[in-house]
Parts: structure tokens; sequence; C-alpha cells
């Protein structure tokens, strides 16, 4: 289980301090009944203890955590204060700052719209242009040419005489080539 001097020394300075668990502690035991090199480390190791208590100076350790925790508190309180304070002014600043670059850009920019939205005068007439006239007739009128649906009163033989009559079909026809309408390709 301990495979290394490492591993065995760890081992031992955990079992006298009584933080060894009970499996790793059997097998220590073990290990320290078949082997006297283990033996002689777990006697160094007692021997630095026993001179580590003796060299030692009694310590209070209630009144050294009071008396640590009251000086860690203290500073603490004394940061905070100083932190927020200094803070809110640096901030305060800032924000102040902030707010009048932007309404100094909102005022820039409403004075420059202004200045945009000058009017302007209205169109110049340079010449003024009529359309053509109506031509009046030289003579009299050879026949009255109208466009559009036949008057309701005219009959089917006046229907015969007329200039277009109505088809029932209606052919376009073109000289342009139809586009590609076969798989041949165009070039």
């Amino acid at each position: 289980m301990f495979e290394d001097q490492e591993q065995l020394e760890f081992a031992i300075s955990q079992f006298l301090d009584g933080t060894l668990e009970p499996e790793q502690r059997a097998a220590l035991e073990q290990r320290l009944a078949a082997d006297p090199a283990a033996r002689a480390t777990l006697e160094q190791y007692r021997q630095l203890d026993r001179t580590l208590r003796a060299a030692a100076p009694t310590v209070n350790w209630d009144k050294l955590q009071t008396h640590l925790s009251g000086a860690v508190a203290s500073q603490e309180e004394q940061d905070r204060r100083a932190y927020s304070i200094a803070r809110v002014r640096r901030v305060g600043t800032w924000a102040v700052a902030a707010c009048l670059l932007i309404a100094g850009a909102g005022v820039l920019r409403y004075f420059l719209a202004q200045q945009a939205t000058v009017p302007v005068p209205g169109p110049v007439v340079v010449a003024e242009v009529s359309g053509p006239a109506q031509e009046q007739a030289q003579g009299p009128a050879v026949c009255d040419v109208q466009l559009g649906p036949a008057p309701a009163d005219q009959s089917a033989a006046d229907a015969d005489d007329a200039i277009v009559a109505p088809t029932s079909r209606i052919v376009i026809a073109s000289d342009q080539s139809p586009p590609q309408e076969t798989r041949e390709l165009p070039y």
C-alpha cells in the first residue's frame, strides 16, 4: 500500500496526528510489524514531534484567533468605508461627465439640424412652354370616325359595313424569333 518512502512518511505523520483512516492505519501497523526501516522512521517522527513540542512556546489559540479576527474585521471596515466613498466620488464624476457629454452632443445635433432645415426658395420659372394647339379643319368633314362601342340603336345591317367588325379570334403575329423552345444551345 505504501509503495515509496514519501507515502510511508506521510502515513506515519498522519498516524502520529491521529488523522489516518482506519483501513490505512491497519495497513501501516502491519508494515511496521514486518519492516524494521519503517519502525525506525516512526521513531524519528516521534522524536521530532517531542522536540517541537518542547521547544514551542505555549500559545493561547483562542486569544490569538480572537485577536486576528478583530484585526481583520477592523481592516475590512476601514477598507469598505474608504473604498465606498472614493468609488462613489470617482463613479459620480464619470457619470456627470458622461451626462454633460451626451447633453452637449444633443444640443449640437439640434442646432446643426436647425441650420440644415433653412427654407430654400421655390422653383424659379425660366420660360413658359405650352403644348400643341388644336388644329382647325380646312374643309367640310368627309366621314365621322368614332372609336369605342357602337351605339345601341345601330342595326345589324350597319355592322356589315363597319370599318372594324367584332371577331371571335385574335391572332398576334411577330417577325421576332421566339425565345429558346428547343433543347439546342443558343451558342
